[in-house]
C-alpha cells in the first residue's frame, strides 16, 4: 500500500514525500500557484507515480501538475497525458529534463495572446547577443547577499511585485533560502538597493534556475538585470555549475532579451504556469551550459 508523509521541510514549503508500489517523489504544493512541482523522483513504476500526482492534484483542486522528467523516462509520461513544454541540457549532468505538464483543469493549459508571445521570440532570436558587461557608474556595486541586505531586499520585492510565485516578501523566507542553496546578486546605488536576482542552485546535478529578478522602476533601462545575470553566472562558474535555465514572462520583452544577449536558448513555454504579478503568466524557458574548461 502507498504512503503519503508530509514532510515539514520549511516553514514556506508544503513538501510531501509520496512513496508507493516501485516510485518515490519529493512534490511540491502551492495553493497560491495551484499546482504540484515533483522537485524529484526515483524509481520504474513512473506511470503509478504520474497517476499518483492526477489523484493529488483533483483532491487539492489544484489546475496544473509539472515535472522535470529526465529524458529517457518522457515516453512513460506521454503514455498518461503528460506533454512536453520545454527542454534544459544536461539539467542532470548527463541527461536532459524534459518538464513534462498534466493539466487536470484544461483551462489552465489554454494559451492568452498567442501569437504576441510566440512574435516576442520570433523578434529576439533574429537580434544579435550583447555579451558586453555593462558599465556601473561609481556609486553602483554588486555583491552576494547577506543577512543584513534581507530588510532592503523584501522591500525592493514588494516594490516590484504585487504578487510572486515564492513568498520572497517575507523576511524569515529570505534568510531561510540563503542557508538553503539559494545565491542572491545585489546591485546598490549608494545605500539604496536597486536591482537584485538569486541563484537556486541544485548542488547534486550542478544546475542552477535563475529567478527572482527585480529592479526599481526609477533604475530601469541601465541592464542592471544583465549585469547580476553575469555575475550570477560567474559565481556558478567557479562553483563548477554546468547547466543554467531561467522562466520570463512571456509577456515582457525586456527580461526575454536579457536572457537572448547572455546567449541562453529558448527552449519552450510554460503554460499558465505560476501566479505572478496578480493572475497565472505564461512563461518563456531559457537555458544555458556553461563551459567549465
Amino acid at each position: 500500500m502507498s504512503i503519503s508523509q508530509l514532510k515539514s521541510e520549511t516553514k514556506y514549503k508544503k513538501t510531501k514525500i509520496i512513496r508507493g508500489r516501485d516510485y518515490e517523489a519529493k512534490a511540491k504544493y502551492s495553493d497560491l500557484n495551484q499546482r504540484i512541482v515533483v522537485e524529484s523522483y526515483s524509481g520504474t513504476g513512473l506511470n503509478n507515480l504520474g497517476n499518483r500526482l492526477k489523484g493529488e492534484a483533483k483532491s487539492n483542486e489544484y489546475g496544473k501538475i509539472w515535472v522535470k522528467v529526465r529524458f529517457s523516462d518522457h515516453q512513460q509520461f506521454s503514455n498518461i497525458g503528460f506533454i512536453a513544454e520545454g527542454l534544459i541540457e544536461d539539467y542532470y549532468l548527463d541527461e536532459a529534463a524534459i518538464i513534462m505538464a498534466f493539466y487536470p483543469d484544461s483551462e489552465r493549459s489554454r494559451q492568452q495572446n498567442r501569437e504576441k508571445k510566440d512574435q516576442i521570440v520570433a523578434d529576439l532570436l533574429q537580434e544579435e547577443s550583447d555579451q558586453g558587461l555593462v558599465e556601473l557608474d561609481d556609486d553602483c556595486e554588486f555583491k552576494i547577499a547577506e543577512p543584513s541586505d534581507i530588510t532592503a531586499m523584501t522591500e525592493l520585492y514588494k516594490e516590484v511585485f504585487t504578487s510572486y510565485p515564492t513568498p520572497i516578501f517575507k523576511k524569515e523566507y529570505i534568510e531561510e533560502s540563503m542557508n538553503s542553496d539559494v545565491i542572491y546578486g545585489l546591485l546598490y546605488d549608494g545605500e539604496d538597493l536597486v536591482a537584485a536576482a538569486s541563484a537556486e542552485t541544485n548542488p547534486e546535478f550542478k544546475n542552477a534556475e535563475m529567478t527572482d529578478f527585480a529592479t526599481l522602476p526609477s533604475a530601469r533601462g541601465n541592464g542592471y538585470a544583465s549585469y547580476i545575470l553575469n555575475k550570477l553566472e560567474s559565481e556558478l562558474k567557479a562553483r563548477r555549475y554546468h547547466s543554467l535555465y531561467s522562466i520570463a514572462r512571456s509577456t515582457s520583452y525586456g527580461m526575454n532579451k536579457v536572457f537572448k544577449e547572455a546567449e541562453y536558448e529558448y527552449n519552450g513555454r510554460l503554460i499558465q504556469n505560476c501566479h505572478i504579478a496578480g493572475g497565472f503568466e505564461d512563461m518563456n524557458l531559457w537555458c544555458k551550459v556553461l563551459n567549465n574548461n
